[in-house]
């Protein structure tokens, strides 16, 4: 009996997290996702739109979590499909477009959602959020493996975060210019 409790109590638990995240997929789904998506884009000639959000100092805060879920849940459209990576702290919205600037445009949407909104604090100290955004538009073309594809908008991440100034980071990656072939993108 004591089994079965804990085990309703573990899917309770579940229950409440997938709540406040019910449009939020998670990793485990992300790179099947990645996959379809990028099929479907080389069959119909679009590009794959992928906008990474990271929590930087404020991963650990329930509450900026909630905040930063709530605003991208506001700004999505039906056709994004959005996902928490819990462990490392990221919000990513994988959608397809026509265009290369979809993505970049979505991006600053977000961003600009976001970035120096007023949030308490678990320890009801208020804080201005700074937040990291990346963005990549991929031509499904050259048939990338996702691994590589995640590297890239990874890259684009710690390109925001070692910006000094407050915007996102934003490339594309097509047959002209394929940023996966340079040495300081191979390190991320």
């Amino acid at each position: 009996m004591g089994m079965r409790l804990d085990i309703f109590g573990r899917e309770l638990d579940d229950s409440t997290n997938d709540d406040g995240f019910r449009k939020f997929l998670n990793v485990d789904v992300l790179e099947i996702e990645l996959e379809r998506s990028s099929a479907f884009a080389k069959r119909h000639d679009f590009w794959l739109d992928m906008i990474i959000v990271g929590l930087g100092e404020y991963a650990s805060s329930e509450r900026v979590v909630s905040h930063i879920a709530k605003a991208i849940e506001l700004i999505a459209r039906t056709e994004d499909m959005l996902f928490f990576i819990e462990d490392k702290g990221l919000f990513i919205i994988l959608s397809l477009g026509k265009e290369t600037e979809g993505a970049h445009i979505f991006a600053n949407r977000v961003f600009q959602s976001i970035e120096h909104n007023k949030v308490f604090l678990e320890n009801e100290k208020s804080v201005d959020l700074n937040i990291i955004c990346g963005a990549l538009s991929y031509w499904a073309g050259l048939a990338l493996p996702s691994e590589t594809v995640m590297q890239a908008l990874m890259h684009q991440l710690k390109l925001a975060e070692n910006s000094p100034k407050e915007t996102v980071k934003y490339t594309v990656l097509d047959v002209i210019k394929q940023t996966h072939d340079d040495e300081e993108f191979k390190s991320y």
